[in-house]
């Protein structure tokens, strides 16, 4: 045993052989096999301690014996290291004193917060520091629970559910409509729940403007009305006074034969005049008759 440095106080830094340093016949410290082989992994990679086994000479033998680091020197032993640094106290201990300080050493720890254990934790970006530091098990649940409001935040939101059952052309439609709005758009959409009463408002007025039965029917129709207004951009500044078409014809439902009529009349009509809306076409086509007559 070579002496590194005297630290005062009969305490001194010596370099020392694992064989030479004695255990005790009894240590209350227990370490898993699994933890144990670890340890010995970490001590290999290293190529030596990177904590002080704490070693005296206690009264009336001249052997080392270790108070605090018994499977730090095994771990020693097991990875072939010919010496290593021990913390050596020479003052002379007493059995007694020994045994107090190995119980002492033992037990006046401290104990480790699982959320500070979770955040250092996060920062090990390496599969081989992972290992070294040999995570508890009700480590990882922690860091799970801190991670869990991050990537899936859990909101307590109010649900209403809507179920609508479409025929295959009406459902066309509103797939049109879907992949007619800007953005990522599924079939299937949440909204705020506070909603849901205008929305069931709204299917009931249209359902009795166009008179039909069915809110599925009502609800194809608004797709159909919605997808017609994504497509030709004749979305409607509403400023100043404005009037449902139904008021002014008497409603919207029109023979087949008719609305083709009206459709290629409006048309050609906004083509000519060069009109960027319908109804101006239709006040054109009106006026011009008015004036006719």
């Amino acid at each position: 045993m070579d002496k590194i440095v005297d630290l005062g106080n009969s305490m001194s830094l010596c370099w020392a052989s694992p064989n030479e340093l004695r255990e005790q016949d009894v240590n209350p410290q227990i370490m898993e096999p699994t933890m144990f082989r670890q340890l010995v992994s970490n001590v290999q990679r290293r190529g030596m301690l990177e904590s002080v086994p704490y070693c005296a000479i206690p009264e009336g033998n001249h052997r080392p014996e270790i108070v605090s680091g018994h499977k730090r020197v095994r771990a020693a032993r097991e990875s072939g290291l010919e010496r290593i640094i021990i913390l050596l106290d020479e003052s002379g201990l007493s059995r007694s004193a020994v045994a107090a300080k190995v119980l002492a050493h033992n037990n006046i720890v401290g104990f480790s917060d699982l959320q500070v254990m979770a955040q250092l934790s996060l920062e090990i970006a390496n599969i081989d520091d992972k290992a070294e530091a040999f995570l508890p098990e009700e480590l990882e649940a922690e860091i799970e629970r801190q991670l869990d409001p991050l990537l899936a935040p859990k909101l307590n939101l109010q649900w209403k559910i809507v179920t609508l059952m479409f025929l295959p052309d009406h459902l066309d439609t509103l797939r049109e409509l879907i992949e007619a709005i800007p953005g990522r758009q599924d079939l299937v959409a949440v909204g705020e729940a506070n909603l849901f009463d205008q929305f069931v408002k709204a299917v009931e007025g249209f359902s009795r403007f166009h008179d039909v039965r069915s809110a599925n029917m009502a609800i194809a129709l608004m797709a159909k009305v919605a997808l017609d207004v994504a497509q030709t951009g004749e979305v409607q500044e509403m400023e100043g006074d404005w009037v449902s078409l139904a008021e002014v014809i008497g409603g919207l439902r029109l023979p087949k034969a008719a609305g083709e009529v009206i459709k290629e009349a409006v048309k050609a009509v906004k083509k000519d005049q060069e009109l960027k809306h319908s109804w101006q076409a239709l006040e054109l086509i009106a006026a011009d008759y008015l004036g006719g007559n």
